[in-house]
């Protein structure tokens, strides 16, 4: 037998509806309520980081302007002081001038000698009519002194200095054989020189043998193997080539597939039919020919 379920009554889902009605605007205002607080404590907080930043502006302004003040402040001390030392000497100087009066002397008495600083020079005394100057010491060598001359541009250093002979221009004499050029007095002995070398043929200087001294490479060096021309590989059939290279290019422009090309330089093996080339084919055939001619070894197998 199946059991049967009693249905809730109408007034109990009411009750329960209402509740949950109830429990879901609490959870709203619950919600709501630490959002506002939420937004509260932040702005609380950007008011505060803000309040500590003007804080520290202020603070750094007036370190700045306490700054500018002590500086203010020397500078006006030093004008000050500048100002009292420019005053005091001129006072320093009269007073000490002050301090000690002159007396007049009388006629018998001669006023004391003052002693001369090194920088100082002693003042020059008056002769009287009957007193004469003292000779200084004359020189006997007369000082000739410089005249002006008639042309001011005139080069004081290929002037002769005084006891020397004014110096001849030298003549320079081309060489008959290299045309360089010399004073008559050396070209005859360069003349000679010259001839010994003008016939003679210098050795060329070999900058390859020198650097492969020393080297795995200087034994070719010294036989020459160097300097030898090898022979370029001559290329044959190179015009069909060329054609069948057009064809190509052709029928990939079209999108045809191309025909098998072969290469002319190959050689055909005569064996197998198979194409090598010059120095594999000459390798292969040999080995080819020796290999088909051999017998085929029958394998028996017992019974």
């Amino acid at each position: 037998m199946e059991e049967t379920i009693d249905p809730i009554p109408s007034d109990e889902k009411l009750r329960l509806r209402e509740m949950i009605k109830r429990k879901e605007e609490e959870l709203r205002r619950k919600i709501d309520e630490e959002e506002e607080r939420l937004a509260q404590i932040e702005a609380e907080e950007a008011e505060r980081k803000a309040q500590q930043r003007r804080r520290l502006e202020e603070q750094k302004r007036k370190r700045l302007e306490e700054a500018q003040k002590k500086v203010f402040q020397k500078q006006v001390e030093k004008a000050a002081k500048r100002r009292v030392s420019r005053d005091e000497t001129p006072q320093r100087q009269q007073g000490s001038r002050d301090a000690t009066p002159k007396r007049r002397l009388s006629r018998d008495e001669t006023p004391p000698k003052r002693r001369l600083s090194r920088d100082e020079t002693p003042p020059k005394r008056r002769l009287s009519r009957d007193e004469t100057p003292p000779k200084r010491h004359q020189t006997t060598e007369k000082v000739s002194e410089p005249q002006p001359s008639a042309t001011p541009s005139v080069n004081i250093f290929a002037q002769p200095l005084p006891g020397e002979e004014a110096a001849t221009p030298l003549r320079l004499v081309p060489c008959g054989i290299c045309g360089r050029k010399f004073g008559e007095d050396r070209l005859s002995k360069h003349t000679t020189i010259c001839n010994k070398t003008a016939g003679k043929q210098r050795k060329v200087f070999d900058t390859t043998k020198q650097r492969a001294e020393g080297t795995d490479y200087a034994a070719y060096v010294a036989r020459g193997v160097h300097l030898m021309e090898h022979e370029k590989p001559k290329t044959k059939g190179w015009k069909k080539a060329h054609n069948e290279f057009q064809k190509i290019v052709k029928c990939a422009r079209t999108g045809v597939a191309a025909p098998p090309t072969e290469n002319p330089d190959y050689i055909t093996c005569p064996t197998c039919n198979r194409r090598f080339n010059e120095t594999a084919g000459k390798r292969h055939m040999p080995v080819c020919k020796e290999r088909n001619s051999r017998k085929p070894i029958r394998v028996t197998r017992r019974k």
